[in-house]
């Protein structure tokens, strides 16, 4: 049975961080993490930080989620990283071709 994924955010440097928990696939429905994002993004911050430091798996949807959050980010004039992956997450997101794009390695904060 997948974990149905939670968001919640708070503060955080100069930007904000949303920490998802659960599972990010197609079973899963992402209203909880669009409706955070869309409340981070009202505070106007110059980074927006998704930590999936609580999600164990992920799936092509689940990928196109955090993809659609990065452009929303971005229109919005925010820089996006994802951060604390779990190694299987992380391998899925390099298989994926995505993982460099995803994981911005300048400074936070």
């Amino acid at each position: 049975m997948m974990a149905p994924i939670r968001a919640s955010a708070a503060p955080e440097g100069v930007g904000w961080a949303v920490n998802l928990e659960g599972d990010l696939t197609r079973e899963n429905w992402f209203r909880a993490l669009d409706r955070t994002v869309a409340r981070v993004l009202d505070e106007q911050p110059e980074v927006l930080i998704v930590r999936v430091k609580d999600v164990e798996v992920i799936d092509l949807e689940g990928i196109g989620a955090l993809l659609r959050t990065r452009r929303r980010a971005t229109e919005a004039g925010a820089r996006f990283v994802v951060v604390d992956g779990q190694p299987a997450v992380r391998r899925r997101l390099e298989v994926a071709g995505v993982l460099t794009l995803l994981e911005d390695k300048g400074e936070i904060d």
